[in-house]
């Protein structure tokens, strides 16, 4: 060996630590002081530890395993302040082969010949992953100031091939499952303390830990980690050099993925909140770790809380942003695909525009692996959804489910990797419970506050009452005064100027919802709006707006020449959104009070009062001015008929 390679491969050591820094970002230490280097006899045998860390969901309950891939050589380092100064790397025999074709298989420059058979000194010189002082970085994939070096770049590469090798998994089969014990966070003074777990290696080197989790068996552990290359310190007669280029060697953060989901009715859009209308959603998520899969499943799961919901064909878009932040819109059938399943009780499956869904699916699991789209990479779904028949006409909760692959060590047979889903999908719930024909595995992300949104529909309730009755009555017991049996009311949405009624579905005594199709001739759709047994009708289903109300029968011997019309305005309390705050004016008769900032319920209905003849109405204001108009009428009428009678005896 020339004294020129023999130095290239000691200096190989300072860049060694430093190229761990691109999957795994390590610990900073304080600046050493005056050097005060001398060789260090690196021991053959002498147990280490690696210190794994990160939030404490996402290392409780996880195993691994740990291959050595590089060995230390030789040293040099400062006893007295624990500083390596250098490290000579070379690469284990029992994985040598194998990791010289995973370096070769991710080069794309000639091989340096001063590492011939030393895989592991290479990169440990020169494939670092990110910019280095090392005049000799010939790294020419990844960029220093990007997040996403350490779930890609050369180093990544080399380690994802490396540790999926035959030589690899050969040794990982034979090594046992490191203990270790998860640290709280909680119990540490630092503020911001990731939670630890410690494991010990038998000597000092480079190794791969590789996860080992068995997540059928602990399904409540965190996602399986991707494999992490990590360079320990080294212990000699009780000194313990952990410290390198400023960096704490041994230190590793876990490298695995929590992915999220959330769900809300698109603010950019116009949601109709009632039975028959239309509600704009939109999921947001973000690309997952995909780091070592050939297929990944990955499905965001539209579940309705309750029938009423309706996915409208053809109304999703489904856009991520690529490396440059450019949105990219995806094709369904190609780049995703939709699935939504009729939900077996709905009552209203006569056309497909009437059934509810008990779940849609999108399944973006063919464009997940895309190397357009990296890591954390913004994906939003949206889509629009119709109110059925068969939504009670109050809320509307609608949830949505994340499903996706959790284990990098169980995947799909090699045959069954041609960018498809090979997933199980439960007919009755939506949810994906097996990604594959080997036992791969997914695992289901539901996130109650961020995954829930609810629409509230509007409501509100009438009784007539009599006018003679309510007159008589004290104001305390005027909510005694039973209701009249009879009238009729019809309703018209003041806010689109429509001239048709709105068409109802009868749900009970009384009781009403607004129908969803409103142009259809079905039988059980009334514009009659009939008071039930107790003189009040509840009118359910309704969106936000003015409502002109109007009665077309009076109830039961009740004067048919007094028919009140008035209008309410319909909208949310403003202390809270569930309920419904009501307004409305005045009739000209007389017959209904304007109120103001009322709470719907069947409670508080609107009071419409009858009367048996027109003597009966108010005399004052414009009661009385309708009065007035309303005899005029009569008198126009009677002088009508009697001038009638006087030709008759005349001829």
């Amino acid at each position: 060996m020339s004294m020129h390679d023999s130095m290239r491969r000691f200096a190989a050591v300072a860049v060694s630590a430093v190229t761990l820094l691109a999957l795994s970002p390590m610990g900073a230490a304080n600046a050493a002081g005056p050097s005060a280097d001398e060789p260090i006899s690196v021991p053959v045998v002498g147990t280490e530890t690696i210190t794994i860390q990160g939030d404490e969901a996402m290392l409780k309950g996880h195993q691994f395993k740990a291959v050595r891939v590089g060995t230390y050589q030789n040293a040099t380092g400062d006893a007295s302040t624990g500083n390596l100064s250098g490290v000579a790397v070379g690469t284990d025999s029992a994985v040598l082969k194998d990791a010289e074709d995973a370096l070769a298989s991710v080069r794309d420059i000639p091989a340096d010949s001063g590492y011939v058979h030393n895989p592991m000194g290479e990169v440990a010189a020169h494939w670092l992953g990110y910019a280095s002082s090392n005049a000799n970085n010939r790294d020419t994939t990844s960029d220093s100031g990007s997040a996403a070096d350490a779930w890609d770049g050369v180093l990544r590469k080399f380690v994802t091939k490396l540790s999926s090798s035959k030589q690899f998994q050969d040794v990982l089969s034979q090594n046992a499952v490191a203990t270790g014990t998860v640290s709280d966070p909680d119990k540490d003074s630092q503020a911001g303390a990731k939670a630890t777990m410690k494991i010990e290696v038998p000597s000092a080197g480079i190794y791969v830990l590789d996860d080992v989790t068995d997540k059928a068996a602990v399904p409540s552990a965190g996602k399986n980690s991707i494999p992490m290359l990590v360079g320990t310190g080294i212990t000699v007669g009780g000194t313990v050099y952990s410290q390198l280029d400023g960096r704490t060697l041994g230190l590793v953060d876990i490298k695995n993925d929590a992915p999220s989901v959330s769900k809300e009715l698109d603010p950019s859009k116009m949601n109709n909140a009632s039975i028959g209308g239309v509600l704009n959603y939109k999921l947001t998520g973000a690309v997952p770790l995909t780091t070592g899969f050939n297929h990944y499943i990955y499905t965001m799961v539209d579940r309705p809380s309750s029938l009423g919901l309706h996915y409208v064909d053809g109304s999703a878009v489904v856009t991520i942003k690529d490396a440059a932040g450019k949105l990219i819109t995806l094709t369904e059938g190609t780049d995703y695909t939709v699935t939504a399943h009729v939900n077996p009780a709905s009552a209203f499956k006569s056309t497909a525009a009437d059934a509810s869904n008990d779940y849609v699916i999108f399944d973006l699991s063919p464009s997940i692996l895309d190397s357009r789209f990296h890591y954390q990479n913004l994906i939003t779904v949206t889509y629009k959804m119709m109110v059925t028949d068969d939504a009670d006409g109050t809320a509307l909760k609608n949830g949505v489910t994340l499903s996706y692959s959790n284990d990098v060590n169980h995947q799909p047979a090699a045959s069954d990797r041609d960018g498809k889903t090979h997933a199980t999908i439960d007919p009755t719930t939506g949810v994906v419970t097996d990604g594959g024909t080997d036992g791969s595995l997914v695992s289901d992300s539901v996130k109650p506050g961020a995954g829930v949104s609810t629409a509230y529909m509007r409501n509100f309730s009438l009784v007539a009452k009599s006018k003679a009755a309510l007159d008589a009555a004290s104001d305390a017991d005027k909510a005694k005064v039973p209701g009249l049996p009879g009238a009729v009311f019809s309703l018209l949405q003041t806010t689109n100027r429509s001239s048709d009624p709105i068409k109802f579905l009868k749900v009970g005594d009384g009781v009403y919802k607004r129908a969803a199709l409103q142009d259809s001739k079905d039988s059980r759709y009334t514009a009659d709006l009939a008071v039930g047994s107790n003189g009040m009708v509840s009118i359910a289903g309704l969106s936000d707006g003015d409502y002109t109300v109007t009665e077309i029968t009076d109830p039961t011997g009740y004067s048919s020449l007094c028919k009140p019309s008035f209008i309410v305005t319909l909208g949310p309390d403003t202390s809270d959104e569930s309920k419904t705050m009501y307004t409305n004016r005045a009739d000209v008769l007389g017959l209904v009070d304007a109120q103001s900032s009322m709470i719907a319920s069947d409670g508080n209905p609107i009071v419409v009062r009858a009367v048996t003849s027109v003597s009966q109405l108010p005399l004052t204001g414009g009661a009385g001015i309708a009065l007035g108009l309303l005899v005029i009428a009569v008198l126009a009428v009677a002088t009508a008929l009697l001038v009638m009678a006087h030709h008759r005896l005349d001829e």
